[in-house]
């Protein structure tokens, strides 16, 4: 479990959604947040309810899916992810 750095206050969006949407855009080949959120914005509701999104709920915006993945530590990330610690001079 990523814990959610972000205040408790004035939060619309779960965290898991934002990685789940943020993954699935990197998987898609996109480069930038805001293609990234393009193509989140573009998924079908049959594709959001596959990975688990209610196609009911607003689809979060760039700056919301930008501030969430920023806020992160990077390090512990990687390691929840099991990537990580990387060693860069092995």
């Amino acid at each position: 479990m990523v814990p959610d750095p972000r205040d408790r206050r004035g939060r619309r969006h779960r965290l898991d959604v934002l990685l789940v949407l943020a993954a699935v855009g990197v998987l898609a080949g996109c480069r930038t947040l805001l293609a990234i959120w393009e193509h989140a914005r573009d998924l079908t509701e049959s594709q959001l309810q596959d990975l688990g999104i209610s196609p009911d709920r607003p689809m979060a915006s760039e700056s919301t899916i930008r501030r969430a993945l920023a806020a992160l530590d990077p390090e512990d990330f990687d390691v929840r992810l099991g990537l990580g610690p990387v060693c860069w001079t092995c």
